[in-house]
């Protein structure tokens, strides 16, 4: 019968031969020992039991449950494949919540990027209320602890300093305390606005606002939702909500 050496086991399964020595140490797999230099040697049999216990360990199965695998009953044996396969269930939505928010970053730097090239991909905000944000309100401060792109501002066109924060609201609430609600009959202007400690960097700003005038339009106000940090900056996709002049 064909024997493989503990060097081969661990080459073609690609596990550790630390970790063999310990399975063997725990009783969890044998090997035959050469008398002559006492080196391990392994039967496919051998190998199988060894991938069995790398199929259940792969699912976090503790080593004392393994030490009894071949002495579970069907039905437990069931019941074990059942219950890792619901934690692997959460691990995988957990995973696919990481995989999300990871690519919800990467879009959040590449319309920083844009900005830079004066590129906007939204034309118009997808919220429509801003709501006044307390972090002693626990329902909000959880919602912005697990999206922190919720947190939003409003100012006036002129304004160089941040006075308040919102979380936005893709709904119209019945909520009367708001900051900002959607106006329907007003043209949004994207922008991006650059926010440290509060102040905000009027250029990008100005230059908007300049261009609304130019256009027979007054902007009525900014509103706008968190990005990305950069150092001590604070990135914000901005909108300028204007009206036609003759509105007034």
């Amino acid at each position: 019968m064909s024997k493989f050496s503990l060097n081969e086991v661990s080459e073609l399964l690609q596990i550790p031969k630390s970790t063999l020595r310990y399975w063997e140490k725990e009783k969890l797999i044998h090997s035959q020992r050469n008398p002559d230099n006492d080196y391990r040697s392994y039967t496919v049999d051998d190998m199988v039991v060894i991938i069995d216990i790398m199929f259940y360990r792969n699912l976090n199965v503790s080593v004392d449950t393994l030490k009894n695998l071949y002495g579970l009953s069907i039905d437990q044996h069931i019941s074990l494949l059942q219950n890792n396969e619901q934690e692997i269930n959460k691990k995988i939505q957990q995973l696919l919540t990481i995989k999300k928010n990871i690519q919800k970053r990467a879009f959040n730097l590449k319309q920083c990027q844009n900005f830079q090239k004066n590129i906007f991909d939204q034309f118009e905000p997808d919220f429509f209320e801003i709501q006044p944000m307390s972090l002693k309100n626990k329902e909000q401060t959880l919602a912005y602890l697990h999206d922190q792109n919720l947190l939003s501002i409003v100012f006036s066109p002129y304004d160089t300093y941040i006075k308040s924060f919102g979380l936005l609201h893709k709904e119209v609430s019945n909520n009367k305390d708001i900051l900002w609600a959607k106006d329907h009959q007003a043209v949004y202007i994207p922008c991006i606005v650059i926010i440290t400690e509060q102040f905000i960097e009027r250029d990008s700003i100005d230059e908007k606002i300049e261009f609304a005038q130019s256009h027979n339009m007054e902007v009525k106000r900014i509103i706008g939702h968190y990005l990305v940090s950069d150092k001590n900056k604070d990135y914000y996709q901005c909108w300028l909500e204007a009206v036609e002049k003759n509105e007034f």
